[in-house]
């Protein structure tokens, strides 16, 4: 018979039970900075004292006047910003002081500023970077322990879910200074539809199960990142396809790569590149998350030519040789699911193809609203200027305000997608109501030469099947449109068009 114990004690120094005697230790932290969870429970925590406080045997839970916040086991800015923050002003007076000094005995700006940077000292953390340094060391910390009291033959199995490579960086780094290493991971649905939190954007929804056990202690050379770099990216697309296959999409198919990029790296720790230099754990993490967009890519593609009004167009297009801007509005569509994603999400997605999504904003094709980014739909969006933008960059305004104001020649040098947004505005007639329509459209594909090329074609396919896809069951709105003038002009126009 087992006879449960529950304890109240630091999970870095619990007292019991013995070293070397646990087969199965499960635990499911904090995650990052997701909930402050002794912020919260002060409210329960004053009425708890105030009811159990003089009960036997549990006065000693209720010795300080709150919560120990200050011990807990997360990334809380606010814990450290104040502290942060006079450091930070320490060192600038100090920096000032001696630039100013520098600068009044004629020493070079650049000198003197470099002078005043060693006199100053290293620059202090800022509390964001405290705050993570806080949470990994607590961590590993927790995680030492935990390897101090699992048997030889015991494993131990850790909760995570976050969807910033920089909380899954602070916890694998934890195990990985605790000498643990990952054999398998495992997502599972946790989150509910419905919750508040998460209504109306692509959240993560999986809770990953990490099953850890310890590393052996033995001496190893420095992994190669080459080689590192390459099974990651392996294991990153067998990952996806194996949780894919299981019914995991969107977010929940990178944080499911996750794990096994950060097994990879333990096993091979430290990690080093071709001049010795140390990898950090984000830049496997990241180089996962890459993994996964392009094999999304090549999954929408398979997927399209796999439906017949569709496999002429996609014969012979590879969406992964598609310009990065359209690859990066297909892989939010299919990512996001929507028109709505939170920034960060958005960055780090483009940033994996090495687009920065601020040159969206500057095409007007986003725009921001508080932490979110928001896509706009072609009945949205200035194509004129888009226009104008991508091809006369390099021209005299004049020039190229005049080439492009001609919407029949309107053309979209370097972004597919662009000119897809172009037709199916063109089909809905946004701009003029003598330019739209079939007709329309056909007479932008001869002059702007659209017409004459097959990317042009698999490109609209492509984000057709995509659109219908996310927003064909919309019954109103802009993206209803958009979807019922796309089909239009794929219909009428471009599905039996000759090149």
């Amino acid at each position: 018979m087992l006879i449960p114990t529950v304890t109240n004690e630091d999970a870095a120094a619990l007292s019991v039970p013995a070293t070397g005697t646990v087969h199965l230790i499960c635990v499911d932290p904090p995650y990052y900075n997701n909930v402050q969870y002794s912020e919260l429970s002060n409210f329960f925590y004053v009425w708890l004292k105030r009811a159990l406080a003089d009960e036997p045997g549990l006065a000693h839970l209720f010795r300080e006047p709150l919560a120990e916040t200050n011990r807990e086991a997360v990334a809380n800015v606010a814990r450290w910003a104040r502290d942060s923050a006079q450091e930070q002003e320490a060192w600038q007076q100090r920096y000032d002081h001696e630039f100013q000094r520098l600068r009044a005995l004629k020493v070079k700006v650049s000198e003197a500023k470099t002078i005043a940077a060693e006199a100053a000292g290293i620059r202090p953390p800022s509390a964001k970077d405290r705050a993570d340094r806080f949470y990994e060391d607590k961590m590993a910390q927790v995680f030492r322990r935990a390897r101090l009291l699992l048997h030889s033959a015991g494993r131990m199995v850790v909760m995570f879910n976050h969807k910033e490579t920089y909380a899954w960086r602070a916890l694998g780094m934890a195990l990985i200074r605790a000498g643990f290493e990952i054999r398998s991971s495992v997502p599972i649905h946790t989150e509910a539809e419905s919750s508040l939190n998460i209504r109306g954007l692509d959240a993560a929804r999986s809770t990953v199960l990490l099953m850890c056990l310890p590393r052996e202690e033995r001496e190893q050379a420095a992994g190669n990142w080459a080689s590192v770099q390459s099974r990651v990216a392996q294991l990153a697309r067998g990952a996806a396809q194996r949780f894919q296959a299981q019914g995991l999409s969107g977010t929940d198919l990178y944080l499911s790569a996750l794990g096994p990029a950060i097994g990879e790296v333990a096993r091979n720790w430290p990690v080093t590149d071709f001049a010795g230099r140390e990898v950090d754990l984000e830049v496997a993490l990241n180089e996962s998350y890459r993994a996964v967009g392009q094999w999304r890519l090549e999954q929408i593609l398979e997927d399209l030519t796999q439906k017949a009004e569709f496999s002429e167009a996609a014969a012979g297009f590879a969406a992964s040789s598609a310009d990065r801007d359209s690859q990066t509005l297909w892989l939010w569509l299919d990512t996001f699911q929507g028109e709505t994603a939170q920034s960060d999400d958005v960055r780090k997605l483009a940033k994996s193809l090495n687009v920065d999504p601020d040159d969206f904003k500057r095409m007007g094709l986003l725009e921001n609203s508080k932490d979110l980014f928001i896509l706009r739909p072609p009945s949205e969006t200035d194509l004129k200027l888009l226009s104008r933008r991508l091809a006369g960059a390099d021209l005299p305004r004049g020039r190229a305000a005049r080439e492009a104001d001609v919407w029949e020649e309107r053309v979209f040098p370097g972004f597919q997608v662009a000119a897809v947004w172009n037709a199916i505005a063109l089909m809905g007639g946004v701009e003029d109501i003598a330019a739209r329509g079939p007709e329309a459209v056909r007479r932008w594909l001869n002059a702007s030469g659209y017409g004459s090329q097959r990317e042009f074609f698999g490109a609209f396919a492509v984000t057709l099947d995509l659109l219908e896809h996310i927003f064909g069951k919309r019954s109103t709105g802009p993206w209803h449109e958009t979807v019922c003038q796309a089909r239009r002009a794929w219909d009428l126009v471009l599905k039996n068009w000759q090149i």
